[in-house]
């Protein structure tokens, strides 16, 4: 399967959204508010060094290949897992809010309805 970069961070995004629904996570809403993909025009973020580091990252480890959707769900977290740090001030888990809303199947749904 072969998935960009931004429909990966769209439905990292969405995930995250869900979350911060469930959980008010003061992090996840940081975190949200500069990931944001539906604040500017084109393939970017409210931020767009957010979607200009990740999808760097991500071009970087698939080099535009077919991958299998759990590469890519591994790919986020170990992402997110980078990103608590740059979000220290806050309290909360961006991995631990990712998870509590995703799930093996609902990746795949989430990559493959997001925009290209």
């Amino acid at each position: 399967m072969h998935t960009s970069a931004h429909q990966v961070f769209v439905a990292m995004y969405q995930a995250l959204d869900a979350a911060y629904d469930a959980s008010k996570s003061k992090k996840v809403f940081a975190f949200c508010a500069d990931a944001n993909p539906y604040i500017w025009k084109g393939k970017t973020s409210a931020d767009p060094a957010v979607f200009n580091t990740f999808s760097k990252q991500y071009e970087s480890r698939f080099k535009n290949k077919e991958t299998d959707p759990s590469n890519t769900l591994a790919f986020v977290r170990s992402y997110l897992a980078e990103q608590n740090s740059e979000y220290a001030w806050e309290e909360g888990d961006l991995v631990k809010e990712f998870d509590s809303v995703v799930t093996p199947e609902l990746w795949v749904e989430a990559i493959t309805s997001s925009d290209s």
